[in-house]
């Protein structure tokens, strides 16, 4: 996949096939496949960094029989004034590493 920031390319070898389309969704798709964008894919693979200008934190440790994690979650003041949850990202307290990511998406309005 490639994209300069408002198209992408992607070529799926095993079907055969080669897509062109556009990085904002005009008309999601029943077929969910078809709504992946550039951005979705950028966010599994990487972590962005936090905003210190938007982003406030909370930290959380969360230790079971078999697991102990550093859980950080990342907040900010949305339109309303209200806290909302933008992602939290799991830290093993064993060696740091990074274990896992959630990314939430904002609230629906109506």
């Amino acid at each position: 996949m490639v994209s300069d920031g408002m198209n992408f390319k992607l070529y799926v070898p095993a079907r055969s096939r080669f897509l062109v389309g556009r990085n904002e969704i005009d008309q999601p798709s029943q077929n969910k496949l078809e709504n992946l964008r550039p951005q979705h894919f950028l966010d599994a693979l990487l972590v962005r960094p936090v905003d210190a200008n938007r982003d406030q934190l909370l930290l959380e440790i969360f230790t079971d029989e078999d697991n102990a994690f550093y859980v950080l979650h990342v907040v900010h003041v949305n339109g309303g004034g209200a806290l909302q949850l933008d992602r939290t990202i799991w830290f093993n307290r064993y060696n740091l590493s990074l274990a896992r990511q959630l990314i939430f998406d904002a609230p629906a309005t109506s």
